[in-house]
């Protein structure tokens, strides 16, 4: 019998780049939330708004501000910030 199982991976919103472990092997979980923290263990920004962004796509400035390549904005715990 053949079943169908989701598996969660996380891509950067800013170059595309998706999670990887140490090995450069593309990260997969069967739940979302593991996912997301593994992301955020690995020093990726994960926002409130559903965003996930890589080291390399995002800098906190010295308001404790995280500025995206994108252009997006989002405080210290990853909510957007409006402006």
């Amino acid at each position: 019998m053949v079943t169908e199982k989701i598996f969660y991976g996380c891509k950067c919103d800013g170059c595309g780049t998706m999670l990887r472990d140490e090995c450069e092997e593309d990260i997969y979980y069967d739940q979302e939330t593991y996912i997301k923290d593994v992301a955020w263990d690995s020093e990726w920004l994960v926002t409130a708004d559903g965003h996930h962004y890589c080291p390399d796509c995002r800098q906190l400035n010295d308001e404790d501000i995280w500025e995206c390549k994108d252009g997006k904005r989002y405080d210290y715990t990853g909510n957007p910030i409006n402006e």
